[in-house]
């Protein structure tokens, strides 16, 4: 890919989020959104920092859970996996300074 000063992290959102070392750390947050998107965003937060975008990766959205994301900055897409035709979203929350406290 060619990627420089890009390093992958594979773990739980919950388990990395309590060590201080990865705190406020990353520029980019993946989450396979299985939880509701306030837990997502209460894991995914605390590894971000400002400035940086947190992608929630996910099968079923649902409109009322808008509401956890209301004052953020943020965009969805939506698209159909070739192999299973099922429907998927990505939803990009922009990360700032205020988001985090």
């Amino acid at each position: 890919m060619g990627l420089t000063n890009a390093t992958g992290i594979h773990g739980r959102a919950e388990e990395l989020g309590r060590e201080k070392y990865y705190q406020n750390q990353f520029d980019l947050v993946l989450v396979r959104a299985v939880g509701t998107i306030a837990n997502c965003l209460k894991y995914s937060l605390p590894l971000t920092r400002s400035g940086g975008t947190i992608v929630l990766y996910r099968g079923q959205w649902h409109a009322q859970e808008q509401q956890h994301l209301e004052g953020m900055d943020w965009q969805m897409d939506g698209f159909i996996t070739p192999i299973s035709c099922s429907q998927r979203h990505c939803i990009y929350i922009y990360i700032r300074e205020q988001d985090l406290r």
